[in-house]
Protein backbone atom coordinates (compact mmCIF):
# COMPACT_ATOMS: atom_id res chain seq x y z
CA UNK A 1 0.00 0.00 0.00
CA UNK A 2 1.57 3.33 -1.25
CA UNK A 3 0.82 6.19 1.72
CA UNK A 4 -0.21 9.46 -0.18
CA UNK A 5 -0.29 12.85 1.65
CA UNK A 6 -4.29 12.58 2.19
CA UNK A 7 -4.31 9.12 3.63
CA UNK A 8 -1.52 10.33 5.85
CA UNK A 9 -3.18 12.72 7.38
CA UNK A 10 -6.08 10.90 7.77
CA UNK A 11 -4.08 8.17 9.59
CA UNK A 12 -2.73 11.24 11.80
CA UNK A 13 -6.21 12.82 12.41
CA UNK A 14 -7.30 9.23 13.51
CA UNK A 15 -4.21 8.83 15.66
CA UNK A 16 -5.04 12.31 17.23
CA UNK A 17 -8.45 11.78 17.99
CA UNK A 18 -7.95 8.42 19.31
CA UNK A 19 -5.39 9.93 22.15
CA UNK A 20 -8.52 12.10 22.88
CA UNK A 21 -10.39 9.48 23.51
CA UNK A 22 -7.77 7.70 25.01
CA UNK A 23 -10.49 6.45 28.11
CA UNK A 24 -13.86 4.42 27.62
CA UNK A 25 -16.81 4.92 29.43
CA UNK A 26 -16.74 1.45 31.00
CA UNK A 27 -12.82 2.32 31.93
CA UNK A 28 -13.81 5.67 33.70
CA UNK A 29 -16.94 3.68 35.39
CA UNK A 30 -14.83 0.75 36.92
CA UNK A 31 -11.98 3.49 37.92
CA UNK A 32 -14.91 5.58 39.88
CA UNK A 33 -16.14 2.32 41.50
CA UNK A 34 -12.96 1.18 42.56
CA UNK A 35 -12.05 4.38 43.88
CA UNK A 36 -14.81 5.33 45.69
CA UNK A 37 -15.16 1.23 46.71
CA UNK A 38 -11.72 1.56 48.07
CA UNK A 39 -12.57 4.62 50.99
CA UNK A 40 -13.83 3.95 53.89
CA UNK A 41 -15.48 7.31 54.17
CA UNK A 42 -15.51 10.67 52.47
CA UNK A 43 -16.33 13.71 53.76
CA UNK A 44 -15.98 17.11 51.98
CA UNK A 45 -16.94 21.17 51.94
CA UNK A 46 -19.97 21.50 49.65
CA UNK A 47 -21.81 24.24 47.59
CA UNK A 48 -24.90 23.59 46.61
CA UNK A 49 -26.87 25.47 44.07
CA UNK A 50 -30.65 25.09 43.05
CA UNK A 51 -32.45 27.01 40.23
CA UNK A 52 -36.39 27.02 40.05
CA UNK A 53 -37.05 27.40 36.24
CA UNK A 54 -40.77 28.42 36.75
CA UNK A 55 -39.54 31.18 39.53
CA UNK A 56 -36.67 32.39 37.76
CA UNK A 57 -35.24 32.07 41.06
CA UNK A 58 -31.36 30.60 42.36
CA UNK A 59 -31.00 29.33 45.93
CA UNK A 60 -27.38 29.06 47.29
CA UNK A 61 -26.44 26.66 50.14
CA UNK A 62 -23.19 26.07 51.87
CA UNK A 63 -22.27 23.13 54.16
CA UNK A 64 -20.41 19.94 54.68
CA UNK A 65 -21.21 16.44 53.89
CA UNK A 66 -20.04 13.04 55.51
CA UNK A 67 -20.78 9.35 54.20
CA UNK A 68 -19.13 5.93 54.89
CA UNK A 69 -20.71 2.48 53.70
CA UNK A 70 -23.66 2.82 55.84
CA UNK A 71 -24.13 6.86 57.07
CA UNK A 72 -25.14 9.73 54.71
CA UNK A 73 -25.21 13.50 56.79
CA UNK A 74 -25.26 16.69 55.60
CA UNK A 75 -24.82 19.70 57.77
CA UNK A 76 -25.93 22.70 55.94
CA UNK A 77 -24.90 26.08 57.48
CA UNK A 78 -26.47 28.96 54.98
CA UNK A 79 -28.98 30.31 54.13
CA UNK A 80 -30.52 28.03 57.15
CA UNK A 81 -29.34 25.30 59.13
CA UNK A 82 -30.49 22.29 58.68
CA UNK A 83 -29.14 18.31 59.13
CA UNK A 84 -30.23 15.72 57.02
CA UNK A 85 -29.14 11.98 57.73
CA UNK A 86 -29.65 8.99 55.69
CA UNK A 87 -29.19 6.16 57.81
CA UNK A 88 -29.95 2.64 56.17
CA UNK A 89 -33.68 3.53 54.83
CA UNK A 90 -34.49 6.63 57.02
CA UNK A 91 -33.87 9.58 56.83
CA UNK A 92 -33.60 12.06 59.67
CA UNK A 93 -34.19 16.11 58.29
CA UNK A 94 -33.88 18.74 61.47
CA UNK A 95 -34.66 22.07 60.52
CA UNK A 96 -33.09 23.94 63.16
CA UNK A 97 -34.71 27.33 63.03
CA UNK A 98 -37.88 25.85 62.90
CA UNK A 99 -37.22 23.32 65.55
CA UNK A 100 -39.07 20.82 63.15
CA UNK A 101 -37.55 16.79 63.39
CA UNK A 102 -38.88 15.08 60.25
CA UNK A 103 -38.60 10.89 60.17
CA UNK A 104 -39.26 9.59 56.96
CA UNK A 105 -38.43 6.02 54.77
CA UNK A 106 -35.64 7.10 51.91
CA UNK A 107 -37.23 6.94 48.04
CA UNK A 108 -34.76 6.73 44.89
CA UNK A 109 -33.89 10.41 45.25
CA UNK A 110 -31.75 9.88 47.97
CA UNK A 111 -29.49 8.08 45.76
CA UNK A 112 -28.42 10.91 44.32
CA UNK A 113 -26.69 12.46 47.97
CA UNK A 114 -23.82 9.09 48.00
CA UNK A 115 -22.11 9.60 45.30
CA UNK A 116 -20.58 6.07 45.02
CA UNK A 117 -24.59 4.77 44.55
CA UNK A 118 -25.12 7.25 42.56
CA UNK A 119 -22.47 6.10 39.99
CA UNK A 120 -23.86 2.81 39.96
CA UNK A 121 -27.11 4.04 40.04
CA UNK A 122 -27.31 5.65 36.73
CA UNK A 123 -23.96 4.72 34.47
CA UNK A 124 -25.21 2.83 31.55
CA UNK A 125 -22.09 2.69 28.89
CA UNK A 126 -24.37 3.68 25.79
CA UNK A 127 -25.89 6.59 27.77
CA UNK A 128 -22.58 8.99 28.34
CA UNK A 129 -21.01 11.05 26.83
CA UNK A 130 -17.28 12.20 27.73
CA UNK A 131 -15.01 14.94 27.14
CA UNK A 132 -12.13 16.45 28.69
CA UNK A 133 -11.54 19.82 30.18
CA UNK A 134 -7.87 20.04 31.26
CA UNK A 135 -7.45 18.04 34.41
CA UNK A 136 -10.77 16.87 34.24
CA UNK A 137 -13.10 14.60 32.55
CA UNK A 138 -16.93 15.90 31.84
CA UNK A 139 -19.56 13.35 31.86
CA UNK A 140 -22.94 13.41 30.78
CA UNK A 141 -24.95 10.88 31.25
CA UNK A 142 -28.85 10.97 29.71
CA UNK A 143 -31.31 8.85 32.05
CA UNK A 144 -33.57 6.73 30.99
CA UNK A 145 -35.75 4.07 32.36
CA UNK A 146 -32.73 1.93 32.43
CA UNK A 147 -31.24 4.31 34.74
CA UNK A 148 -33.95 6.72 35.92
CA UNK A 149 -33.81 8.96 39.10
CA UNK A 150 -37.21 10.43 40.21
CA UNK A 151 -37.91 13.41 37.85
CA UNK A 152 -34.05 13.90 36.60
CA UNK A 153 -33.68 13.38 32.95
CA UNK A 154 -29.37 14.60 32.71
CA UNK A 155 -26.67 14.08 35.31
CA UNK A 156 -23.37 15.34 35.01
CA UNK A 157 -20.33 14.94 36.46
CA UNK A 158 -16.57 16.96 36.64
CA UNK A 159 -14.16 14.27 37.58
CA UNK A 160 -10.66 14.91 38.75
CA UNK A 161 -8.61 13.11 36.14
CA UNK A 162 -5.84 12.65 39.48
CA UNK A 163 -8.07 11.72 42.24
CA UNK A 164 -10.33 9.97 40.19
CA UNK A 165 -13.21 11.82 42.51
CA UNK A 166 -16.26 13.85 41.40
CA UNK A 167 -15.44 17.73 42.33
CA UNK A 168 -19.14 18.78 41.10
CA UNK A 169 -22.61 17.55 39.93
CA UNK A 170 -25.01 18.67 38.21
CA UNK A 171 -28.86 17.47 38.09
CA UNK A 172 -31.15 18.74 34.99
CA UNK A 173 -34.96 17.75 35.71
CA UNK A 174 -38.06 17.65 33.52
CA UNK A 175 -39.36 21.31 34.58
CA UNK A 176 -36.14 22.79 33.81
CA UNK A 177 -34.83 22.74 37.36
CA UNK A 178 -31.60 22.35 38.16
CA UNK A 179 -28.92 21.75 41.48
CA UNK A 180 -25.33 21.92 41.24
CA UNK A 181 -22.89 20.66 43.99
CA UNK A 182 -19.48 21.53 44.28
CA UNK A 183 -17.71 19.39 46.78
CA UNK A 184 -14.03 20.73 47.89
CA UNK A 185 -11.30 20.19 50.88
CA UNK A 186 -12.23 16.72 50.42
CA UNK A 187 -11.02 14.19 52.70
CA UNK A 188 -11.03 10.54 52.67
CA UNK A 189 -10.79 7.83 55.07
CA UNK A 190 -11.12 10.03 58.00
CA UNK A 191 -14.25 10.58 60.66
CA UNK A 192 -15.14 13.94 61.37
CA UNK A 193 -14.17 15.72 64.86
CA UNK A 194 -16.28 13.75 67.41
CA UNK A 195 -17.43 11.21 64.21
CA UNK A 196 -20.55 12.24 62.39
CA UNK A 197 -22.92 14.96 62.89
CA UNK A 198 -25.62 14.04 65.58
CA UNK A 199 -29.17 15.47 65.49
CA UNK A 200 -29.96 16.95 68.91
CA UNK A 201 -33.19 18.14 69.09
CA UNK A 202 -35.31 20.43 72.09
CA UNK A 203 -38.04 19.68 73.93
CA UNK A 204 -40.36 21.86 72.27
CA UNK A 205 -38.83 20.03 68.85
CA UNK A 206 -42.42 19.45 66.47
CA UNK A 207 -41.20 15.57 65.38
CA UNK A 208 -42.85 14.44 62.54
CA UNK A 209 -43.09 10.60 61.92
CA UNK A 210 -43.72 9.35 58.22
CA UNK A 211 -43.29 5.31 59.33
CA UNK A 212 -46.43 5.81 61.30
Amino acid sequence: MVLNKTNLTIILLLSVFSNLLAISSHQLYEQLVNRYNDMSSFQADINHTSYFADADYTNEAIGKIYFDKRYLHIAYQSPKEEIISLVDSLVYYYQVEEDVYIITYADSSFVSLNLENLIQKVWKDDLVNISEEDDYYKVDIELSEANSLANILNIDFKINKESNLVEEVKYLGDSGNSVTIVFSNIVLNDSPEGGPWSIETTENTQIIDYRN
